[in-house]
């Protein structure tokens, strides 16, 4: 997610998203096209690997907070499923990958 210029969120790596009802669950599905500067293709075990390096407390990450109780797990080669523990208000907002974290390549 990213903020447009007129300051709306709109998708950025991810082609969809879905917010359980709960508000615990979102599962982001990531854009075919999607790729690091090399061409290589974001996959699913790129963005899981980047929030748990950006959780490492040895990495001192400035966004750890902004991800503390929270769990990215790998559905399949482009889908991510994010489980927060307590419902986040504006957990979106919060997690602009633009802003908040870039993505890491797991290799």
């Amino acid at each position: 997610m990213k903020v447009s210029s007129s300051g709306a969120l709109v998708l950025d790596l991810a082609k969809e998203y879905r917010i359980s009802p709960d508000g615990l669950d979102y599962t982001f599905v990531l854009k075919d096209e999607a790729v690091f500067q090399d061409g290589t293709p974001v996959t699913a075990d790129d963005v899981v690997f980047t929030i748990k390096e950006a959780q490492d407390p040895n990495l001192k990450s400035p966004r750890r907070a902004k991800l503390e109780g929270v769990t990215a797990e790998k559905v399949n080669d482009k889908t991510v499923d994010i489980k927060l523990k307590t419902p986040i208000l504006h957990f979106l907002k919060t997690q602009q990958w633009e802003s908040c974290l870039r993505i890491f390549g797991k290799r």
